[in-house]
């Protein structure tokens, strides 16, 4: 019997001590995951929104849409943590649905590309942090729940209603992307455009979401559907960038420039459905009903899509 005592009294200071240290390193975790989370409130891209922030911010109403679909895992973490810190909360919410809709138009990519992407969002938000708060000279602060989170956005799907919201994007803003090339140099013969693919089918080099988290000197070009899909979303969502047709509707002051809407394209387009033309038909998934043809009759008005 004193031996089993003996036992125990040695073996009761080794639990302690091991549930002492899952106790404080589950602490530190959601201390650093809090804080890549304030760090996201904190990104200055929703500084270039356009969007009136008076008398209320836009960004519970944006999120409000979605209803409680945010995911599973470490994304509903995040979703439900942020929801209750205000705005900053709000602003670091949109952020990461951005993030998220990126994730999922790229299902090809790893999930190191992702959470590159994350890391470099997350560092540039948490230059905006105080100092006494993180390390900024750890490399590996905000690893573990980025980490997490990236994994957590490939695996879940969009909510439905987001899904539509981005085909619906595609319909009424229809667009060649095929000739958007073309159109460019005559629209802007002394600048050269920097090309945005997103789709699965993206060569790895042209998919490169973070230029859309920095300012841009250059026109940026959507080389596809899904490329189309993100950037129209940011622009008529979230009001980040500009969408320009010319040289005189460039603003350098704009986090970034976009080359969408051109009238020819949108007349092109036009006459190629009036030709029932499948290519483009599918592209944008129309239905094949009578109805189609008389809704496409107002995009020979251009100056809708200004």
């Amino acid at each position: 019997m004193d031996e089993a005592a003996k036992t125990v009294g040695s073996i009761v200071p080794l639990v302690r001590d091991f549930v002492s240290w899952l106790v404080a390193r589950h602490r530190e975790d959601k201390k650093r995951r809090l804080l890549a989370q304030e760090a996201l409130g904190k990104h200055p891209i929703l500084d270039d929104s356009c969007l009136p922030d008076y008398p209320n911010p836009p960004w519970p109403t944006i999120l409000g849409k979605y209803g409680d679909c945010r995911g599973k895992g470490a994304l509903r973490t995040w979703f439900a943590d942020m929801s209750f810190a205000g705005n900053e909360g709000s602003r670091g919410s949109v952020v990461l649905l951005f993030l998220w809709i990126i994730a999922q138009s790229h299902p090809g990519t790893d999930s190191n590309g992702i959470h590159r992407l994350l890391s470099e969002v997350v560092k540039s938000g948490s230059e905006r942090i105080s100092d006494k708060k993180i390390d900024l000279h750890d490399n590996d602060f905000f690893k573990k729940p980025v980490k997490a989170l990236a994994k957590s956005m490939q695996k879940c799907p969009l909510p439905d209603v987001l899904v539509k919201d981005l085909e619906d994007l595609l319909v009424n803003n229809p667009t060649n992307y095929k000739t958007l090339q073309s159109d460019f140099r005559q629209s802007f013969p002394r600048k050269r455009p920097l090309g945005f693919a997103a789709g699965p089918n993206a060569a790895g080099s042209s998919f490169a979401p973070s230029l859309l988290f920095n300012k841009q000197g250059s026109v940026i070009i959507p080389c596809d559907a899904d490329a189309g899909k993100l950037i129209l979303w940011a622009t008529l969502k979230l009001g980040l960038g500009s969408l320009v047709k010319n040289e005189s509707e460039f603003d350098p002051d704009r986090l970034w420039n976009v080359f969408y809407f051109r009238s020819s394209s949108i007349i092109r387009f036009h006459h190629a459905v009036r030709r029932g033309s499948d290519e483009l038909g599918r592209q944008i998934r129309l239905p094949k009903s009578r109805e189609n043809f008389e809704f496409f009759n107002k995009f020979k008005r251009p100056n809708r899509f200004r």
